[in-house]
């Protein structure tokens, strides 16, 4: 099923178009080209809808997606499609999501049959905005479909490491994708609300507060905050 959507995927991302051929609004692509030649503006043809600052254009959406497009990029420099890689991030968000609803049920003892887990899956893949998001580039789709590839890997170590809370690295890595969700599309910050579900499972387990996976998010995500200051700083001042 999974490799099917991939085909359905990659079959309606070239009928949008030349999967292998960047769009006018890359803008991320060339962040990162900026990034690695030390700069922080963007030097682009295209200047729509970026943000005008001391006669040079910068990014208003979150940085972090140049880590996953930095593969990419690797391989095939400035001319990287954002297509390609936005149809890439999409694909791998189904996987993610199956991933998602097998450990969503080992953690609170849930047994759904395969017909359910089909649908659930198929729901995520064709009716929810990550089909359509994932078609065609562009830097706004581009940020929501790699900010949803950040946000599942988020739960998917987090359901893991509830369901085994001596493994902290599981925690750690739920940490980090986090706060890279955020750093993606701001809005997702609002998801810090689900480390509150922490103190209900140690309720429930009739377990003590975990104190060190506390403080262990609560460190990561003030470098990750700190860090954000620090890029809008050198950016603006």
């Amino acid at each position: 099923l999974l490799i099917i959507i991939s085909i359905v995927y990659t079959v309606f991302a070239i009928q949008f178009g030349n999967t292998f051929v960047p769009t006018n609004r890359d803008y991320y692509t060339y962040a990162l080209d900026a990034f690695l030649h030390g700069r922080l503006d963007l030097i682009t043809p295209h200047t729509y809808d970026l943000s005008f600052f001391q006669n040079k254009w910068y990014l208003y959406w979150g940085p972090a997606p140049v880590l996953f497009i930095l593969p990419f990029y690797l391989i095939t420099g400035a001319y990287t499609s954002d297509i390609f890689y936005t149809l890439i991030a999409g694909i791998l968000n189904t996987f993610l999501f199956y991933l998602l609803i097998i450990e969503f049920q080992k953690y609170f003892k849930i047994k759904l049959s395969s017909f359910l887990n089909s649908f659930l899956l198929v729901s995520f893949a064709f009716a929810s905005p990550n089909f359509y998001l994932s078609l065609a580039g562009l830097v706004w789709h581009t940020n929501q479909i790699i900010a949803i590839f950040y946000l599942l890997i988020f739960y998917l170590f987090y359901f893991k490491f509830l369901k085994n809370d001596k493994k902290l690295s599981f925690f750690v890595l739920a940490t980090i994708f986090f706060n890279l969700a955020w750093l993606t599309r701001y809005t997702l910050f609002i998801n810090i609300a689900m480390f509150a579900y922490l103190f209900f499972h140690a309720r429930m387990h009739h377990k003590k507060l975990p104190i060190k996976p506390i403080a262990i998010g609560i460190s990561i995500t003030a470098l990750f905050i700190s860090s954000f200051f620090l890029y809008n700083f050198l950016r603006f001042g």
